[in-house]
């Protein structure tokens, strides 16, 4: 990202130049991040912070994305390097190695998740699954304030040589406000944490319903599947489950076979941008989220949500993108 310059215009007011602030702490950006998640993307939910790993290793920020996608994040209050983006990797190495047990106990014992509760209902059904059936997905993410070149040619290199796992660099440029605060600006591009092809990154649909159809789940999940598509939702795939949206990058809906049911959600987290309501909102209109289902329950409470969303895009403009 080239240099940014911004300006501060108060009412009626003198445009005001504000100044390049250097000289933050690590940790201060972690915790704007923390507190913010869509300041990485807005699909993803942080579950440990500064996480200790079997070689005493510390990450910055682990989170999940709602189709199971485990996101690594390392930080710098300076540019992110290659250094930056070679620690991510230590990082997911060191994870790959731990049983799913062994990493939500870690998890876990910090309290994180526990503060919140759909973060916590995740890591539960993780380890319900069996470990022959799941396999952990990432995405890893470098941050920081300024240059981030060195990074992407790090991140290019490991791509040329086969690395499958997605690594995004992410760079903000940093300002002291006229409150006395800080203003942190950067350009979005995509989706960060969250955003996949229409092709599920080559998982296909014949795998994912012989999945459903070892859970003797693959009549309910076509069921509620064929409903969400019959309302002109589109589907975008992941290897767990699909999602679908309105036809563009932000998801509404996820449904994923399960062994006691089809798993499925909206993704309250988008609906400020695409419908102009905020997440306490969304709630409060469509009820009950994140639910495993079977048979007619299944169908009933997607085609309710689908009724819902529906009454809520009547009243807002759907964003475009």
């Amino acid at each position: 990202m080239g240099r940014l310059g911004a300006w501060n215009v108060l009412s009626e007011g003198t445009p005001q130049k504000l100044v390049a602030a250097t000289g933050i702490l690590e940790a201060k950006l972690e915790s704007w991040i923390e507190a913010e998640p869509s300041m990485l993307g807005s699909n993803v939910r942080w579950i440990s912070r500064q996480l200790v790993l079997p070689d005493r290793s510390r990450l910055d920020l682990l989170g999940l994305t709602p189709d199971g996608t485990w996101v690594i994040a390392e930080l710098k209050a300076g540019a992110p390097d290659g250094n930056a983006v070679r620690q991510a990797l230590h990082y997911f190495m060191v994870m790959d190695e731990m049983t799913n047990a062994d990493l939500i106990d870690r998890i876990r014992a910090q309290g994180a998740a526990e503060r919140d509760p759909l973060a916590e209902q995740q890591l539960t059904e993780i380890l319900e699954l069996d470990q022959d059936d799941y396999e952990r997905e990432y995405r890893l993410l470098v941050a920081g304030i300024g240059d981030g070149g060195a990074a992407d040619q790090a991140a290019s290199t490991l791509k040329r040589h086969g690395l499958s796992i997605p690594v995004d660099v992410i760079t903000f440029s940093l300002f002291t406000n006229a409150v006395g605060g800080y203003t942190l600006v950067r350009e979005i591009e995509d989706e960060i944490a969250g955003a996949v092809s229409p092709t599920g990154q080559g998982h296909t649909l014949d795998g994912l319903l012989e999945t459903a159809r070892r859970f003797n789940v693959l009549e309910d999940f076509e069921a509620v599947r064929g409903e969400i598509l019959r309302h002109g939702y589109r589907s975008w795939q992941r290897k767990h489950g699909i999602n679908f949206n309105r036809g563009n990058r932000r998801q509404v809906l996820w449904a994923q076979p399960k062994q006691d049911g089809v798993h499925m959600g909206y993704l309250t987290w988008n609906f400020p941008v695409l419908f102009g309501i905020s997440e306490e909102d969304a709630t409060a209109e469509l009820g009950t989220n994140w639910v495993t289902l079977k048979g007619a329950e299944a169908t009933a409470q997607i085609a309710e949500w689908l009724d819902g969303i529906e009454k809520i895009s009547e009243q807002h403009e759907v964003a475009p993108e």
